[in-house]
């Protein structure tokens, strides 16, 4: 395709993952759309080891980069096996601009303990978007059984019952 992306092409058909992903993050920003696509595909390639160097790729002036970034986020995200970075993952989806990530990322952590996603969620109860709050609320109902109106309430709840929460993933 390009000179510029030679390397990346042959450190990953050298199957050296780490190296490539040293030179997709260079190629990242690059001015010219192809190498950036060239350096987001290696890192989907690459997978879940990628998964963070995938977010900036969602601020990229292409809108072809930013939804082909959107679907290798979320292919990574569901491939990590590590329920604290799963969470750290979801938890800065979370800030994106766009409300249907901010929703996909709470749908996601439905799939996680609540015990660890609560807050995440009570804290979507603030969101600007009357549609993230509903489903935050919806997301809270069901783990707790009652409906909250902010995020105060309903961690005053989460105080009074992270114990019960976390034992029944203990058992």
């Amino acid at each position: 395709m390009f000179d510029v992306t030679d390397a990346l092409r042959d450190l990953l058909d050298d199957g050296k993952d780490a190296d490539s992903l040293v030179e997709a993050r260079r190629l990242a920003s690059h001015a010219n759309r192809e190498v950036r696509r060239s350096a987001l595909s290696a890192m989907r390639w690459i997978g879940a080891d990628a998964v963070a160097e995938m977010i900036p790729f969602m601020s990229d002036p292409d809108a072809e980069i930013r939804a082909e970034a959107e679907r290798a986020f979320w292919q990574a995200v569901s491939t990590l096996e590590d329920s604290a970075l799963q969470l750290e993952m979801l938890e800065t989806a979370l800030q994106f601009s766009s409300p249907s990530m901010r929703m996909r990322a709470m749908d996601e952590m439905a799939f996680l303990p609540e015990y660890l996603t609560f807050s995440s969620v009570a804290s979507m109860l603030n969101d600007q978007d009357e549609d993230v709050r509903s489903t935050a609320a919806d997301h809270l109902l069901y783990i707790a059984g009652e409906k909250f109106v902010s995020e105060e309430e309903a961690m005053l709840w989460f105080g009074e019952n992270q114990a019960d929460l976390e034992s029944f993933y203990q058992e």
